[in-house]
């Protein structure tokens, strides 16, 4: 469940998002918050950190994982 995820705050403006072992997107801050997956599956652009949060907990919870 979304719980497990794990941010790494790498740079001042990006974020590594994991579950166990796998990367499962990062979001990148430039005017806004994107969020992008290594096979797209998850992408969007968000006004706030948590929105951006929001959309990939719902997306863990969507898909299972």
């Amino acid at each position: 469940m979304p719980d497990r995820l794990r941010w790494v705050h790498d740079s001042e403006d990006h974020w590594n998002v994991w579950l166990g072992s796998e990367v499962v997107c990062d979001v990148t801050r430039t005017d806004q918050f994107t969020v992008d997956s290594p096979d797209h599956s998850i992408n969007g652009a968000h006004s706030s950190l948590e929105s951006a949060a929001a959309q990939v907990q719902g997306w863990v919870r969507w898909s299972g994982r």
